[in-house]
């Protein structure tokens, strides 16, 4: 993450988006839009979202730094699921709307295989899972993104997909008799760029 400072003032009587969505909900006597500056919402953020913990304006102003940073003294985590994937919450893996289950780990040697649990559940921007649910969302997201991939094979441009899920086995689309939010992905391992002063050599690690 960067800082992205401001050109120019909004022309007229044009105003920042942040500022019209905090008088909104203060016109609607709503608490907690009292904010004067990015850096303050920047700041709530912080304090509601564990991997934006340790983001602030002031740490911005002298370094760059990528998420996950969960406290103010947390480096950042460059490259993501080296090791282990991150457990973020409640999902097995992933994030606040789907959920990814390992059935066999990837080796060096030999991929693995996994399952990605698209979920009813969604969230707004980095804010998290909101409390209701979107229904059908999971299971429509699921075919859109089988349909896609199914059409990349069609074109001889391999992917790692292995089909939806129905009845705890893998099949294409024309095989699905029901409606599924589960589909079925090879999995590999992430390999970990050397570090070569402040930047990584992905080239040179492939190359090995």
């Amino acid at each position: 993450m960067q800082r992205i400072r401001q050109v120019l003032e909004p022309p007229g009587k044009a105003k920042a988006d942040w500022w019209i969505t905090s008088e909104i909900a203060r016109r609607m006597e709503y608490s907690g839009f009292d904010f004067q500056n990015l850096g303050q919402i920047m700041d709530e953020r912080a304090s509601l979202v564990p991997i934006y913990g340790g983001i602030s304006y002031e740490r911005l102003e002298e370094e760059e730094l990528h998420w996950p940073s969960f406290d103010k003294d947390h480096p950042g985590t460059p490259v993501l699921h080296v090791d282990q994937f991150i457990k973020l919450g409640k999902a097995e893996l992933m994030g606040s709307v789907k959920d990814l289950k390992i059935l066999e780990a990837p080796t060096k040697e030999q991929h693995g295989r996994g399952r990605f649990i698209f979920s009813d559940r969604y969230s707004v921007f980095d804010w998290g899972e909101m409390p209701d649910r979107i229904e059908h969302k999971g299971a429509a997201i699921a075919l859109l993104g089988a349909f896609f991939f199914e059409k990349l094979e069609e074109m001889g441009i391999p992917t790692h997909y292995l089909g939806l899920v129905e009845d705890n086995r893998a099949n294409k689309i024309s095989h699905i008799k029901n409606p599924v939010n589960s589909m079925e992905v090879k999995m590999l391992q992430v390999i970990k760029p050397e570090e070569k002063g402040d930047w990584y050599d992905c080239l040179m690690k492939m190359e090995k």
